[in-house]
């Protein structure tokens, strides 16, 4: 539910604009070769990771229902981030610019208001089984969902601006 309108919209990205100066890709090697397979694990571990930092954080200063509602909404809000961080392998999104594809940018923000009706209200806590979050609730989930962006963009800026 979080992911398909970012999902579809990364589709409509545009090519980045010195696409024709790299060379071609080993086209043995297919589009999930090994090291594609390492970020995705690596990734996907910074993700967890501060999932479950963000839950052991909440149950020392919320009661259970809350922690398990931020960690669910923080999963869903760092996947959003992530589509960010997956317009590119290679440019940050900084260099890129964040509405620069609007499809993404209003894919995210439909994703974070049903995430919002699923916990603010009343029929989203019924069915869900989620909690009301108060303002420090969502402070913490945007933090923490952040952490997926920042540990990318340094990983761009180690991997081609200071190895080649």
């Amino acid at each position: 539910m979080t992911d398909g309108f970012p999902a579809l919209a990364l589709g409509m990205e545009p090519p980045e604009r010195d696409v024709m100066k790299n060379p071609p890709r080993d086209l043995a090697l297919g589009i999930l070769h090994r090291k594609r397979w390492a970020y995705m694990v690596i990734e996907g571990s910074i993700i967890g990771l501060s999932v479950f930092l963000l839950f052991l954080f909440a149950l020392k200063h919320f009661n259970y229902r809350e922690a398990q509602t931020m960690t669910f909404t923080t999963l869903a809000f760092a996947q959003l981030v992530h589509a960010f961080n997956n317009r590119s392998t290679r440019k940050s999104i900084f260099d890129l610019g964040l509405f620069s594809n609007i499809y993404l940018v209003w894919g995210v923000v439909i994703s974070i208001l049903l995430q919002i009706l699923v916990v603010q209200t009343h029929w989203g806590n019924l069915i869900f089984k989620t909690a009301k979050l108060a303002p420090f609730g969502w402070l913490y989930i945007v933090l923490f969902s952040l952490i997926p962006l920042i540990a990318v963009e340094i990983k761009k800026q180690l991997r081609f601006r200071i190895l080649p």
